[in-house]
């Protein structure tokens, strides 16, 4: 009997010790600290993860033992079959603050429930709820789910939240007494309403920037900005509380598509924003294939899927920036210092974003820094993005500036040119006009020497004819003058018809006397073809080039014109002229400026000309559709003058 008296004994001092040992998270003793961070009240906020959301009230409150400690502040991702639950045990007797809010820092929670149990176990207040899901019901009307915690009564009261989301499930619960949490309330919201303001000014400015500047990547921005802008009144709270006056579920269905929409926005407009489409044309087609899918799922949640589709939506958003910032890294090496220095933001922007993105997921543990991603990029997107736009307008506004007046001198330069073209024609054809009587009086008398003279001697037979072929190279140098000017104008207008190469040449000798043509070699093969050509152009062609040769040619060297059947680098059939000097000979420095108008090289200047003649056989040429070329020459003497004909018939240029 005393054995099982002891033992009954020893068996109620251990369920007495059990029952008074503490269970769960310790009791936080509210004293003189008035305000406990989220992560300040890590130690005393016990947590559980409900799967499959079948507990209740009274399931929590008979397994204390299933709330653990936290050591960061919870962070869940998103997951719509789990209920998440917390219990805080508060006890007020040293503290001269009985009033205390209980604050859910994320305002997109869909269903937050509270029930506070007093020192004797009652239920005070009931239940109370709050969410961007439902109606508040005993919560204050703050942006984020907020409760008052009565603790007047003496004892140690318990705290239990239920959160049931679809959205991201990050939850910061802070406590705070209520006098400084009045003195605090206006503060933060004082800089949400700073920062929401800006982005609605912001959208402001970029609207009359695309009306004013007329630049579809204003319009861009601004609805991006918009986007943002929505995106972050849901996540803020301030949407149910300013447009839907507290009218669920509007808040999330305008801020499901408003994140759907800023994603499909942001990345399609860095790929403009940096030109990307130049640089990836890959790049930019999957760029525009994510940027419709994100559009059209800023659709879904005014269908009734409100949030279901947000997940993929940031997972296809932080594909495209991972996409940009590829795209980005390879072209890095050939970008110029202005792309760089655009590029360094959207880097970062894009970091941030993602960042941002993982933290909603639950990847990245919820720092202060990690939370403060999301808030930063938006302001880096108020701020530095619509610089670097203005930016870029203003470049690109100044571009069009300075080619606008490159068109205008340029115009103006060619309406010089014309005016000097028609001058210099208008005085062209009066020379030639006043050049051609006095020629015509000394061809007459010379006929009339010749008539009145019979049997002349043979010296003034000699006289005659020299005088005879001045006369005709005038004449021909009067056509070649006013055949230039016709080729300025481009009012050649003359028939083609088949023309004899080999005879031409032969005539074209003739004109120029017995010294020329003992002077010039003439070799052609004797089935040669014709050419349809204007003969009388070709003729003032060859003359040129003949007399050239003849004129930088020691008076002793001959000059040879080779003809021959040759096709271009294209296979076209057609005719090789060759003249051929031993003179002076073109450098090859030179060798495209001998066929400027007015070019005379420094080693002829003591030798007459007007530096026309080979600009006019490029002309000629070119006219038939044919090239004209200088060849090297091997022997380093002498230069060698290439024309190229086609055989077919060919129109004037």
């Amino acid at each position: 009997m005393l054995a099982l008296a002891l033992v009954l004994a020893l068996a109620g001092v251990l369920t007495r010790s059990a029952q008074a040992a503490p269970v769960g998270p310790p009791i936080l003793a509210l004293s003189t600290v008035e305000a406990y961070s989220p992560r300040a009240l890590l130690p005393f906020l016990g947590s559980h993860v409900d799967h499959g959301a079948r507990w209740r009230i009274d399931d929590a409150r008979a397994q204390p033992q299933a709330f653990q400690l936290l050591e960061e502040v919870f962070s869940g991702g998103y997951r719509r079959d789990r209920a998440f639950w917390f219990r805080l045990q508060l006890d007020a007797s040293d503290s001269t603050t009985l009033i205390w809010w209980l604050r859910l820092h994320s305002a997109y929670l869909d269903d937050v429930q509270l029930w506070h149990f007093g020192p004797d176990g009652r239920l005070i207040g009931g239940l109370r709820r709050a969410g961007d899901l439902v109606e508040l019901q005993g919560a204050q009307e703050l942006p984020a789910p907020t409760f008052a915690l009565d603790l007047t009564a003496p004892g140690v009261h318990e705290v239990y939240l239920r959160v049931h989301t679809a959205s991201s499930a990050l939850i910061p619960v802070s406590l705070m007494g209520q006098p400084a949490a009045e003195r605090s309330l206006p503060q933060e919201l004082l800089l949400i309403s700073m920062l929401l303001g800006a982005s609605f000014i912001m959208f402001a400015v970029a609207c009359g920037a695309a009306v004013w500047l007329r630049d579809r990547l204003y319009v861009l921005y601004a609805v991006f900005v918009l986007a943002n802008s929505l995106t972050w009144v849901g996540i803020s709270g301030f949407a149910h509380l300013l447009w839907f006056d507290l009218q669920p579920p509007w808040s999330d269905r305008m801020t499901a598509s408003a994140i759907a929409l800023s994603a499909s926005v942001g990345p399609y407009l860095y790929v403009r924003l940096l030109a990307l489409a130049d640089l990836s044309r890959r790049a930019f087609r999957l760029s525009q294939a994510g940027a419709l899918l994100l559009a059209a799922a800023a659709i879904l949640p005014w269908l009734g899927w409100n949030s279901h589709w947000t997940p993929w939506v940031l997972v296809l958003l932080t594909a495209l920036q991972v996409l940009v910032v590829i795209i980005v890294f390879r072209q890095w090496p050939r970008m110029a210092a202005g792309e760089r220095m655009l590029a360094l933001p959207v880097l970062c922007l894009a970091l941030l974003t993602t960042v941002n993105t993982l933290l909603t997921f639950g990847v990245v543990k919820p720092s202060g820094l990690a939370l403060a991603a999301g808030p930063f990029a938006h302001v880096m997107h108020l701020t530095v993005l619509i610089w670097f736009l203005f930016r870029q307008t203003r470049a690109a506004r100044h571009a069009a500036t300075e080619s606008e007046k490159r068109a205008l001198a340029a115009e103006l330069r060619q309406r010089l040119e014309a005016e000097a073209r028609e001058d210099n024609a208008n005085l062209i054809a009066m020379l030639a006009h006043e050049i051609r009587t006095p020629v015509a009086v000394i061809d007459a008398a010379l006929q009339s020497l010749q008539m009145l003279d019979e049997q002349p001697t043979p010296e003034r037979a000699l006289r005659h004819d020299r005088i005879g072929r001045a006369l005709n190279r005038l004449t021909q140098l009067v056509d070649l003058a006013m055949a230039r000017d016709r080729l300025d104008v481009a009012q050649w207008s003359e028939s083609q018809l088949p023309t004899d190469l080999v005879a031409m040449t032969h005539e074209a000798l003739d004109s120029l006397g017995p010294v020329a043509q003992s002077r010039v070699q003439v070799h052609a093969p004797e089935d040669l073809p014709k050419l349809r050509a204007d003969a009388r152009m070709l003729r003032y062609a060859l003359l040129n080039l003949v007399d050239n040769a003849l004129k930088y040619s020691p008076p002793d060297c001959p000059v040879v014109v080779d003809m021959a059947v040759a096709s271009d680098a294209a296979g076209t059939p057609g005719l090789r002229w060759c003249v051929r000097d031993q003179g002076i000979g073109i450098r090859e420095v030179d060798a495209e400026r001998v066929f400027d108008k007015y070019f005379r090289a420094g080693e002829t200047a003591q030798i007459a000309g007007m530096g026309l003649g080979l600009y006019l056989v490029r002309q000629i040429v070119s006219r038939h559709r044919g090239t004209v070329r200088v060849l090297p020459v091997h022997d380093q003497r002498g230069a060698c003058i290439e024309c190229w004909l086609p055989l077919g018939a060919s129109s004037p240029r």
